[in-house]
């Protein structure tokens, strides 16, 4: 497979991973090729809250997941709009509780999956190239922290630069994907 950088074409390596990046104005990109802690449904429906009555969200006992503070919840459902299927896990309430920074789930037996904060990098999150699905403006944060918008970004073309964090505000660009 090959990709387009500007008006280069570049051939994937073996190894490349991509992702559908969901954006967030306080959330990081998870690498999608991570491994996650947990894989079920929610249970109900609860504001700022993932339950899942299955589910051990200690660090002991039997199945024990071992969330911690800082671990990004993803939701992932199709009927989600993009801009609200990500959360990071403010507190463990108990075993089957999880408090979570924004509220992402709205029916219940939905899917999740969480990704450990301190897997990668300390933290889910490793640099990589952006992929807009359609052109507009994108508003990112880059390898080295800064916060950068670009203007009149062309549909399916790689972003040249490694980015940490897709903005929900003032990007409107739409189904992108990351590569790693």
């Amino acid at each position: 497979m090959a990709i387009q950088v500007g008006k280069f074409t570049k051939a994937l390596s073996l190894n490349t991973v991509a992702g559908v990046i969901m954006s967030s104005d306080t959330v990081n990109i998870p690498f999608s090729g991570s491994s996650y802690k947990s894989g079920n449904t929610n249970s109900a429906i609860v504001t700022n809250k993932l339950a899942d009555s299955t589910a051990n969200f200690l660090s002991t006992g039997a199945n024990a997941l071992n969330v911690q503070v800082g671990d990004i919840v993803w939701n992932t459902s199709n009927t989600v709009p993009a801009d609200q299927k990500i959360a990071v896990v403010t507190a463990i309430d108990s075993a089957t509780v999880l408090s979570i920074s924004i509220h992402i789930y709205t029916t219940s037996s939905v899917g999740y999956r969480i990704f450990s904060a301190n897997e990668f990098m300390n933290g889910p999150t490793i640099p990589c190239y952006l992929i807009p699905g359609s052109g507009g403006i994108v508003r990112v944060i880059t390898a080295s922290g800064e916060d950068v918008t670009f203007y009149g970004v062309t549909a399916n073309v790689v972003l040249p630069i490694q980015v940490v964090r897709l903005y929900k505000t003032t990007t409107t660009i739409t189904a992108a994907v990351a590569l790693w």
